[in-house]
């Protein structure tokens, strides 16, 4: 649905105002545009997993790269369009209380949700197992993820509103009226602080950390005034003893224990080791944009029968989906665009200056937590990282610059109005086809299972919902004995199309061999482990 929304009204709202953005966030949108082309390459050249290829460049899982093209789609608009949201004065000061605001509610839910024995989300849906929910989220580490962002972003409010108190009291801002709301933006950094804490994702931690431990450093060598230079650097070293002593008081915080690797540090290294295998393999252009999970099973190394759906790791998966020319595409665009807003640092006033600070440190946070989560895969995150670049490239562009701003086109590019709005709206459409899947899917469960899902897949034909009817079809058979051959037939003629598209995905093998074995075929149902990527 947020898909829907961004394509449909990014799309459409440009083609009404026309324009293009500021010099500075064009940096990056060539990147952005690059592994998108990619992307639609590897669409037009598909091949499932393990089937025969004839192009190096492919995907080999068509639908998921659908999905994943209107994923890179939809931020590319957004850094396109975005730039005109912060027109208007204070624009900047805006979004950074906004997304305070909404990390602080983020935080306030989990508290509460925390504090109950009701651990549904929104106290509605239930969560699978092995997730721990916060807040509207379904993993912690995703909250943890906004959460950190927002703290960040509220800590460069604080400091803005902080080295402009004299510009605001000459211009008629009470000092009580400041002095309140630097306190109610104190108080929601602490309720911030406290949902972190209460998230317990040691990803998030780590990311916030080192995220404080970059900015704080860099921002300070930007300070004229020597003293202040000082300052910073004794704040960090503070920063830098506390975290130190947290990993050395508690080494659980990085994964260790009694010298050892936990549980769910050595799963990781074990997902990227036999990531880095699967590279070998697909060096150049990766097994497709969104195709990782339908390649993965046949490197992975520990529970092979477990289905691994991200690797824990949002830059290792580009590499591995994209290969070298798409990570290199995208990392080093973001790091052009990085680069750019530190140099401008020293030309900024030091409101724009802590401003700028806090969504660079925002920024960081996100593409930190990367490294050993997968916050670009949950798209509100997502948006919510490239509105944090568009909000500090325009923070930390020189005011009344032309090229810093955003500018209209000219008549003559602004004629293909009505095709752009038509292009939006079918992006839209095209978009909110799995949310009116799921709804369907849902519906299955009060009643009508077979007919609800089989209008699933004609609103959104991508395997797992074959795999769904499959496994319908298979439960009936159990019960209704009378009818079993009947539901047997139907849910392997459900599981063979699911597995020409997925056959190396351990849930369709899985699935197909109970049908199998069901039918009197095990040694069928056998062979289909022995089988391997060609």
């Amino acid at each position: 649905i947020l898909r829907a929304l961004l394509a449909a009204l990014l799309f459409s709202n440009s083609a009404k105002s026309g324009g293009k953005p500021p010099a500075l966030h064009r940096s990056f949108l060539p990147a952005i545009l690059g592994v998108l082309a990619l992307g639609i390459l590897q669409r037009l050249a598909s091949s499932a997993a393990g089937q025969p290829r004839f192009l190096p460049i492919f995907s080999a899982a068509p639908w998921a790269t659908e999905r994943a093209v209107l994923h890179f789609a939809c931020l590319a608009a957004l850094l396109w369009k975005g730039p005109e949201a912060f027109t208007r004065p204070g624009s900047a000061r805006r979004f950074a209380w906004a997304l305070t605001s909404v990390g602080t509610l983020v935080a306030l839910i989990g508290i509460i949700q925390n504090a109950t024995t009701d651990h549904r989300v929104y106290g509605l849906w239930e969560v699978r197992s092995g997730r721990v929910p916060f807040g509207p989220y379904f993993n912690h580490n995703h909250a943890t993820n906004l959460m950190g962002m927002s703290l960040l972003t509220g800590l460069g409010l604080f400091a803005s509103r902080l080295a402009g108190i004299w510009r605001r009291l000459a211009h008629g801002e009470t000092l009580s009226n400041f002095a309140a709301l630097q306190v109610f933006l104190l108080g929601e950094l602490g309720l911030l602080a406290w949902g972190i804490a209460a998230s317990v994702s040691r990803g998030g931690y780590l990311a916030i950390a080192l995220s404080l431990l970059f900015v704080v450093p860099l921002a300070g060598s930007f300070a004229a005034d020597p003293r202040r230079r000082m300052k910073y650097r004794l704040a960090a070293g503070a920063l830098a003893l506390v975290f130190a002593a947290g990993i050395l008081r508690d080494p659980r915080w990085v994964g260790v224990i009694q010298g050892a690797l936990d549980r769910s540090a050595a799963s990781r290294v074990s997902l990227y080791q036999s990531g880095l295998l699967m590279f070998r393999d697909f060096p150049v252009f990766g097994v497709g944009l969104g195709a990782f999970q339908e390649v993965f099973a046949a490197y992975q190394r520990t529970e092979p029968g477990f289905l691994v759906d991200h690797i824990h790791n949002d830059w290792l998966e580009l590499l591995l989906e994209t290969g070298a020319l798409g990570f290199t595409l995208y990392a080093g665009g973001l790091a052009l665009f990085l680069v750019k807003i530190i140099g401008r640092w020293k030309h900024l006033s030091a409101e724009r200056f802590a401003l700028s600070a806090g969504g660079l440190g925002a920024a960081m946070v996100f593409i930190l937590h990367g490294f050993l989560d997968f916050p670009f895969h949950i798209p509100a995150n997502a948006v919510v990282f490239f509105a944090v670049l568009v909000g500090v490239g325009h923070v930390s562009a020189p005011e009344g610059h032309p090229a810093e701003e955003f500018q209209p086109l000219p008549a003559l590019a602004q004629r293909g109005r009505m095709a752009q709005i038509l292009v939006g709206l079918a992006l839209g459409a095209w978009a909110l086809r799995p949310a009116v899947a799921a709804w369907e899917t849902r519906q299955a469960q009060w009643g009508d299972s077979v007919a609800r899902l089989e209008r699933a897949w004609a609103w959104d034909p991508v395997p797992s919902r074959l795999h769904s009817l499959a496994v319908e079809e298979f439960k009936r058979s159990q019960d209704r004995p009378l009818a079993a051959a009947t539901h047997l037939r139907r849910a392997l003629k459900h599981s063979e199309r699911n597995l020409l598209n997925r056959p190396l995905n351990p849930d369709t093998r899985n699935l197909h061999a109970a049908i199998l074995t069901a039918l009197g075929r095990p040694q069928d149902a056998a062979s289909l482990w022995t089988q391997s990527l060609k």
